[in-house]
C-alpha cells in the first residue's frame, strides 16, 4: 500500500517515469493499478494520468452515447473521450466473443488517425 499527499505523488509512485516517451507498454499496464469504489475518483485519476503522459491528446466525440438531437449540447457530460497513444481503454461491449471483444477487455490505443 502506497501513501501519497496529492493525487499526482499516487499516479507517479504507482505509474513511474510515465511522463516519459516509451514507458507506456502493455505490461507495464497490466503490473500495476489504481482502485477506487467511487467513479468520480475514477475519472479524476484517468484526467490527470492522461495529462502526465507525453502523447498529443486526441479528443473524440463518442458517438455511441448520443442521439442526433442531443449532439450539439455541449451541456451533456460523457460525451468526448480523450485519448492518447499508449493509454488504456476497457471495451464496454461485447463486439466479437469468438476474437476476445467483450465487456471488460482491455486494451492500449496504439494509433490515432482524423478521418
Amino acid at each position: 500500500i502506497n501513501q501519497s499527499q496529492t493525487l499526482e505523488e499516487l499516479i507517479c509512485s504507482i505509474y513511474p517515469r510515465l511522463q516519459e516517451f516509451g514507458t507506456v507498454t502493455t505490461s507495464y499496464l497490466t503490473e500495476r493499478t489504481i482502485l477506487s469504489a467511487r467513479n468520480d475518483d475514477v475519472s479524476s485519476i484517468n484526467t490527470r494520468a492522461l495529462e502526465i503522459m507525453p502523447e498529443k491528446e486526441i479528443v473524440n466525440l463518442a458517438a455511441d452515447i448520443l442521439s442526433k438531437e442531443d449532439s450539439d449540447h455541449r451541456t451533456i457530460t460523457n460525451r468526448y473521450l480523450m485519448l492518447k497513444v499508449g493509454c488504456p481503454v476497457m471495451l464496454l461491449r461485447n463486439i466479437a466473443l469468438k476474437d476476445g471483444l467483450c465487456n471488460g477487455t482491455r486494451l492500449m490505443v496504439v494509433r490515432c488517425a482524423t478521418l
